[in-house]
């Protein structure tokens, strides 16, 4: 399972206006409990952070919303992973993961 180009924009660039980054995520087999990760920089012009984080979800939805410098994704589970664990996200300002859990483990859809 590899996840990659979530990206998002910070600072100024002299340059050409806009420095970004990409985040590349993967696991190599669904039940493995350690995500692997690596940042680019655009001003370092190279994959300059990288690290692990261990999760108890078994695949990270191929979606994700990035707002003020962080990165969130549903984290799924159970059989054929259609049951939503968690709440993944990432800090592009720390550099790190973190994941939320509702109330009895389980993600409840909100209902207009």
């Amino acid at each position: 399972m590899k996840l990659h180009g979530f990206a998002t924009k910070h600072g100024q660039n002299v340059n050409d206006g806009t420095n970004y980054r990409i985040l590349n995520v993967w696991k190599k087999q669904h039940r493995e409990v350690q995500l692997g990760w690596k940042l680019f920089k655009s001003e370092d012009k190279e994959w300059t952070v990288e690290g692990t984080f261990k999760s108890e979800v078994e695949k990270i939805g191929p979606y994700s919303v990035v707002t003020d410098g962080l990165s969130f994704w549903i984290g799924w589970d159970g059989i054929d992973h259609a049951q939503p664990k968690a709440i993944l996200s990432f800090s592009f300002k720390e550099m790190n993961f973190s994941q939320s859990f509702s109330p009895g483990g389980q993600l409840h859809p909100i209902r207009p």
